[in-house]
């Protein structure tokens, strides 16, 4: 089982204070999506969360610290039984929170 590599095109950093909220391709086939963010560019301590629909490209981040920059990374997965396949991290896009 092989995904291709999703990437994040936009965001919104209307959505609130302490908010952002970015869009992503949709990659046929998959079951869900991992997201994760962090500060550092190195991704170290990134706080990652998981969307379970294939439907949905797009996530509310909330509670984040005002006029910061975080990087984001998106990830398509598949489930297939007990078994779950991870499609590569996308590209690290930055985006500064409001």
């Amino acid at each position: 089982m092989t995904l291709s590599q999703g990437y994040i095109y936009t965001y919104s950093s209307s959505v609130g204070k302490g908010c952002i909220k970015p869009v992503w391709s949709s990659v046929w086939n998959a079951s869900g999506y991992q997201i994760r963010y962090c500060k550092k560019s190195s991704m170290k301590g990134a706080v990652v969360k998981s969307i379970k629909s294939s439907e949905k490209n797009t996530i509310t981040i909330k509670k984040l610290s005002r006029k910061k920059k975080y990087y984001v990374q998106v990830r398509a997965y598949i489930k297939s039984g007990n078994k779950t396949a991870y499609g590569k991290w996308s590209e690290k896009r930055w985006f500064k929170t409001y």
